[in-house]
């Protein structure tokens, strides 16, 4: 940061200009991981297991964020019956969702009561309200590589997500548009998540004769 001021050559004081300057230590205040987060998750009963590699901090008004996900355990095979069962993906679908919670103050007549476990600061006590917001959604039907050949079949996917781009360009016209993740002492809180939901469908097929699938 630097200033200068010029005083008025009429002043008594010298004319010689006033300078300031300060220098402001610039840093992000979450640092960005080298590598992805990696995340699993298994679907019982079944043998499905999900793999996501993502970022865990995300710029909201740059770039499209890149998620590789992988599906696992999408056949069984039943001796038996001498069949296999398939789990084919038919959807994905990512969400980018906001929630925002604030507590109303409450007069003195509406204030909840005092629990054994003790009282909450005087700045949170008040009517809870919480509101969630989508800020980027799509579905997709079909781009991914899948592999039901062997006797554990996958799917390997990768995406992108983001700000959808009409609420970024009416946040810059002055609209309502975003925040980042904060909390405040009064009970105030923004939080981020991003949604994931896959639909698949099961389907059956004599061993060796994978074409020849059916829905169950």
């Amino acid at each position: 940061f630097k200033s200068e001021v010029t005083l008025a050559k009429n002043a008594r004081i010298s004319a010689l200009p006033i300078k300031f300057w300060k220098d402001f230590d610039v840093k992000r205040s979450l640092v960005q991981p080298d590598t992805p987060h990696h995340s699993v998750r298994v679907f019982p009963p079944t043998n499905i297991k999900a793999g996501a590699d993502y970022d865990q901090i995300i710029h909201s008004t740059g770039s499209q964020h890149a998620v590789q996900l992988r599906l696992d355990g999408l056949t069984t095979v039943n001796d038996a019956t001498k069949t296999v069962e398939y789990w084919k993906l038919k959807k994905i679908t990512w969400k980018l969702e906001e929630t925002i919670k604030t507590v109303a103050p409450a007069c003195k007549k509406h204030q909840p009561t005092t629990t054994a476990e003790g009282s909450a600061p005087a700045a949170q006590k008040g009517a809870s309200r919480t509101e969630t917001r989508i800020l980027g959604e799509k579905h997709m039907h079909d781009g991914w590589k899948s592999d039901y050949t062997a006797t554990d079949g996958h799917v390997e996917f990768g995406f992108e997500y983001g700000v959808a781009a009409s609420l970024l360009a009416s946040s810059k016209n002055g609209a309502p548009g975003f925040a980042c993740d904060s909390r405040s002492l009064d009970g105030t809180s923004v939080s981020h998540a991003l949604m994931i939901e896959m639909v698949v469908s099961k389907e059956w097929a004599p061993a060796g004769k994978p074409h020849l699938a059916a829905q169950t």
